[in-house]
């Protein structure tokens, strides 16, 4: 049996060669990847009913901390992983942060 292996195609294109990566998979197989998906209000609103106080802090969670929360409101966070729980608060943290800074005033 031959083993797969990762090969590149090119083509030329008005005399510039361009490289195209072709993967040995199909997008079929067993991706772990799900892809972005914009957060719900219901979502907003469980993770902020449980991580507000760490968000004020400016503390960005545990996995335990995360994962008290999945467990908390399963209905709405049923396609969050605990990873996901924890991006948004840091999220959220860099946002604030942000806001927090006054532009300095240009004379």
């Amino acid at each position: 049996m031959k083993k797969r292996c990762r090969s590149w195609t090119s083509t030329r294109s008005n005399d510039r060669r361009q490289r195209t990566f072709v993967s040995p998979k199909s997008d079929k197989e067993g991706s772990k990847y799900k892809g972005k998906h914009k957060w719900e209000e219901a979502e907003v609103l469980a993770v902020e009913r449980h991580m507000m106080h760490l968000i004020k802090g400016q503390r960005i969670p545990q996995k335990n901390e995360c994962i008290q929360c999945l467990e908390a409101e399963p209905k709405a966070l049923r396609i969050r992983s605990w990873k996901g729980v924890k991006d948004y608060v840091r999220n959220r943290i860099t946002a604030l942060k942000r806001q927090s800074v006054t532009p300095k005033a240009t004379h």
